[in-house]
Parts: C-alpha cells; structure tokens; sequence
C-alpha cells in the first residue's frame, strides 16, 4: 500500500510539472471567428456575478458542453486568467492554443495588428511561458510570461469561422 500512494506521489508530481514548466513556444497567430471561449471577455461584473449564482446552484443541470464552458470559466477565475487578454497561436506542430498574458506583454502583439490583413500577412509569435491546461475544447491554455519575438510576415494568416 506505501509502494502504491508512493508510485501515485511520484505521477502525480511529473504530470504537474510537464505542465507547469516554462518554455519557449512559437507559432502564428490563428483567428477564430465566432470562438465560445470568448463569451467571459466582454461581460460585465453584474453579468459575471449571476453566472456565479448560476453555476453555483445544485439544482442547475448542465449538459456537456455547459460542463465544459463552466469548467473553462472556473479555471480562469481560479487562475486569475479571466480578465486577462489572450489571443490564439498555431504552434510549428499544427496544434492551436489560447495564449494568456498581462497587458504589457499584449502591447507587443497588439501594436502588430495595426492595418494588418489576414488574407496577405501572418504574425509569427515567439514567447517563453508554460503550459496552464490541457483545455476544455481540445485547445491547451498557456500563459505567456514574455513575448520575445512578434513579427509581421507576408502569407495568408489561418483563421476558422
């Protein structure tokens, strides 16, 4: 039984720290147009409080998708992520991610945007930060404690509807 909770320690302790590891992750700005994960930014605190109400009460059957949207809502306001601006990356393996970051760190890839054309240009991203989450719409949450690079390049950007 103590092989067993010391076998299960150990696990427990890689698991966390392949995803709480800092380090340097690049890619390219994706647009998602109409993106669920999105639904919490422009939300008042008036509008947040009575989601909290919502999901708070035991009576309230959720189907499996409402489960993953208040899953996702949850982490956020338990990692402080909730408010913070965020864009979305198609890293080098083809894998898209919900990056979050402060607002300093946002200035760099936000000054980029001015008259960009995503049918003409793409933004590659380089940052060192770590991985959050796995997700809860197959899309891994990172938060992005330095943005080293972010340059504007010729090419047509990937974006979904």
């Amino acid at each position: 039984m103590k092989r067993f909770f010391l076998t299960l320690l150990i696990l427990t302790s890689f698991s966390y720290r392949s995803i709480s590891q800092n380090k340097t992750i690049e890619g390219s700005l994706y647009i998602k147009l109409i993106d669920v994960q999105n639904l919490f930014d422009e939300l008042s605190e008036e509008q947040l409080n009575q989601i909290n109400q919502y999901i708070d009460n035991p009576n309230t059957i959720l189907s499996d998708e409402e489960n993953k949207l208040t899953n996702h809502y949850k982490f956020l306001l338990q990692t402080k992520l909730l408010k913070k601006p965020h864009f979305k990356l198609k890293m080098n393996s083809g894998e898209i991610v919900n990056v979050y970051t402060d607002e300093t760190e946002y200035l760099k890839l936000k000054n980029k945007l001015t008259g960009f054309d995503k049918y003409e240009q793409q933004i590659n991203v380089i940052f060192k930060g770590m991985k959050k989450s796995d997700g809860f719409f197959d899309e891994a949450l990172y938060y992005a404690n330095q943005i080293t690079s972010v340059e504007k390049i010729t090419g047509e950007t990937d974006w979904k509807k």
